[in-house]
């Protein structure tokens, strides 16, 4: 993955797991343009404190910054819980990842794949995650639960 570090869209996916993972939301929200369409699977909080009537089913959908700020606050903190980028692949102004996650820097059972268009600065325009909680093994699998 080598040559992905120099790529502004990878560079970018993971200033953005950075800022998501120390909670800085103005460092966050710099990685994306200001019309951007996100998309997120749920975020499992449907039942608890504050989310009593959640569709546990429902996507996370923002358009713009002022919404995706929005959803960041809703989504909540998640202390300890970290992203780690195993391979990377652009098409144009598509980027596309895989990896998995862990909490504690430990990995945990949970693998994703997104999808980042990107503009000519690595700005995300549209970002869309797919998570397995059960771990899958990924193409190049170079995590510690393979």
């Amino acid at each position: 993955m080598d040559s992905a570090t120099t790529d502004p869209g990878f560079r970018t996916l993971v200033e953005y797991f950075a800022a998501l993972e120390a909670r800085d939301m103005d460092a966050l929200l710099a990685c994306f343009t200001d019309d951007v369409r996100y998309q997120h699977p749920p975020y499992g909080l449907a039942g608890h404190p504050g989310h009593e009537d959640d569709d546990p089913e429902a996507w996370n959908e923002a358009r713009g910054k002022d919404a995706l700020r929005g959803l960041f606050e809703f989504r909540g903190d998640h202390p300890g819980f970290t992203h780690h980028i195993t391979t990377f692949a652009r098409d144009r102004d598509v980027c596309m990842i895989q990896g998995y996650t862990a909490t504690d820097g430990k990995p945990n059972e949970m693998t994703f794949m997104a999808a980042a268009r990107v503009d000519e600065t690595g700005l995300i325009s549209e970002y869309q995650p797919y998570f397995w909680r059960d771990h899958r093994p990924i193409i190049g699998d170079q995590s510690p639960l393979h």
